[in-house]
């Protein structure tokens, strides 16, 4: 490699075909060189007239925020594509791990610049701390595939790869559609979620836009006092209740028992996961005293009423 001065502005930054992340912050970066000044050199290769960037791209577009007239850099004379592109990847691991998501992108780039699949699993799965079998491949194949705006979102959330690989068994349409409900669960009840989406729509030969569709997931979508958790967490515990006959009488049986109680809107009473606790959730939010102590005195009279009880009958462990 060649170590030079260049015009940052002749960087193609358009041609990103050795980039990982599009996925990045700049801000302690740029105070880092504000600081210290650029000390470790991005790798560039000539691609046509000008060069593009092989690993570096967060450095190269701090230095152009930070309006730089031209930074020193290696020049790699190496032109095929995928021994370049193992440069990005091998400096980038050694500094930090992908995510799911960043993993997806590399399968894809090396698979896309010739390497052969045995090669991959061979190779880089194992470089990438994802078990060498070829039944991981095609699902991170699948990832690299999701909306930009998807894979911007389970890049910061790093979210359980279980849950993406199902998710790569939707529709683009679909997966947009789900997104909502995913985003503000824990990786278990994610997990838990798309998998009951999954099997419900086989098992009721129903798209999930037509699960979600439904109107009782309409219900809680338009829902303006429940909050985006409360939303998911009663969207797995509807539709685990449609996938499971029993859990259904006794969520039938609940929300009887609700109705029945007259509950002023703003309070939201909630049975724990598919009534496997005897534990009830209770929700509501107030302004000021007065409004927490008329909540009080009408949590007391539901309380005191003769049909309260009816919301314990119906724990799977009775």
């Amino acid at each position: 490699m060649k170590f030079t001065n260049i015009d940052i502005n002749e960087i193609d930054i358009k041609d990103d075909r050795f980039r990982i992340s599009y996925f990045v912050s700049l801000e302690d970066l740029i105070e880092s060189i504000k600081t210290a000044g650029l000390i470790n050199p991005p790798v560039l290769s000539f691609r046509g007239e000008r060069p593009v960037i092989v690993s570096g791209w967060r450095r190269v577009l701090a230095c152009r925020k930070l309006s730089f007239k031209s930074i020193p850099v290696f020049i790699s004379e190496e032109m095929d594509d995928l021994e370049a592109f193992k440069l990005a990847v091998y400096e980038n691991i050694s500094i930090r791990k992908y995510s799911i998501v960043e993993k997806a992108e590399v399968l894809k780039k090396i698979k896309g610049f010739g390497a052969g699949e045995e090669e991959i699993v061979r190779k880089y799965l194992p470089l990438l701390d994802i078990p060498p079998l070829l039944k991981y491949l095609d699902p991170y194949l699948k990832i690299a595939e999701f909306e930009l705006e998807l894979k911007k979102l389970i890049h910061s959330r790093n979210t359980d790869f279980n849950v993406l690989q199902l998710l790569a068994e939707f529709s683009p349409p679909e997966r947009t559609l789900l997104l909502p409900y995913i985003l503000p669960l824990g990786k278990n009840k994610q997990r838990a979620l798309v998998t009951t989406i999954y099997e419900l729509s086989r098992k009721e030969e129903m798209s999930a836009a037509d699960i979600l569709s439904l109107p009782d997931v309409g219900k809680i979508s338009e829902d303006e006092k429940l909050s985006p958790l409360l939303k998911a967490e009663r969207l797995c515990f509807l539709l685990e209740a449609k996938r499971n006959p029993v859990l259904n009488s006794w969520n039938n049986a609940f929300d009887k028992v609700l109705k029945g109680l007259n509950i002023s809107s703003g309070i939201v009473v909630t049975p724990s996961a598919f009534f496997e606790k005897e534990n009830i959730s209770l929700n509501f939010s107030f302004k000021n005293r007065e409004e927490f102590l008329k909540k009080l005195s009408e949590l007391r009279k539901i309380a005191d009423s003769k049909s309260f009880s009816g919301l314990f009958k119906h724990f799977s462990d009775d």
